[in-house]
């Protein structure tokens, strides 16, 4: 069981750190393209009366760059959900096949008169899994603060923020902004909304760190 979790986490971290640097590669290419496209225009004489096309091309860049960020983001959110409760399914299978190996049957119990030994190298083997799991996890961390949903969750795990208007205070992004990110963020199964009190109130229900 521990095997298969760490096996799952270690996809995670493999995951966001891909997804990182193809966030980077595909704004510096956008960069570099609408660079081109600058250069070369700012080489023709235009007149004062003519729209600038670098001006128009410095406001696409801009916001094809803001979109391919949101769209990569919330890629990311969706996916890192996904691996978490893939996680968490192979945790309570674990559990349970425990709690069914752990039960000793009568006649079991009756035959054995050997005192119980204590497999030595496997815990140790299982401590450093989890030692290693929880250097990951900081890792983790750290690679996802990259993407504004996850800013969001480890500002309301820190602060224990619960409202919109107390993260937007956080973070300087709009409350609309907010309302789309916690939007993913919920459906991801990281954050539970109470809207049956006013303002929404805020929680968590997990994180993948």
């Amino acid at each position: 069981m521990v095997v298969d979790e760490n096996f799952i986490h270690r996809m995670t971290l493999r995951f966001v750190g891909a997804i990182n640097k193809v966030r980077e590669d595909k704004i510096r290419e956008l960069g570099d393209f609408f660079q081109i496209l600058k250069t070369h225009y700012s080489q023709k004489p235009q007149s004062h009366k003519e729209i600038s096309l670098i001006e128009v091309f410095e406001k696409i860049e801009v916001k094809v760059t803001d979109k391919l960020t949101q769209i990569i983001n919330s890629i990311t959110v969706k996916a890192i959900g996904h691996l978490g409760q893939l996680r968490e399914e192979i945790i309570q299978k674990g559990m349970i096949l425990d709690q069914i190996t752990e039960v000793p049957t009568k006649a079991e119990t009756q035959l054995s008169t050997q005192p119980e030994i204590i497999d030595v190298k496997n815990i140790e083997t299982a401590r450093k899994i989890k030692e290693e799991i929880v250097r990951r996890n900081r890792i983790l961390k750290e690679l996802l603060e990259a993407v504004p949903q996850f800013k969001i969750l480890e500002i309301i795990e820190k602060t224990k923020a619960d409202n919109y208007t107390t993260l937007s205070k956080a973070t300087g992004y709009s409350n609309t902004a907010i309302r789309n990110y916690i939007s993913e963020l919920e459906e991801g199964g990281f954050i539970i909304v109470d809207r049956s009190r006013k303002p929404f109130m805020l929680k968590i229900a997990k994180t993948p760190w």
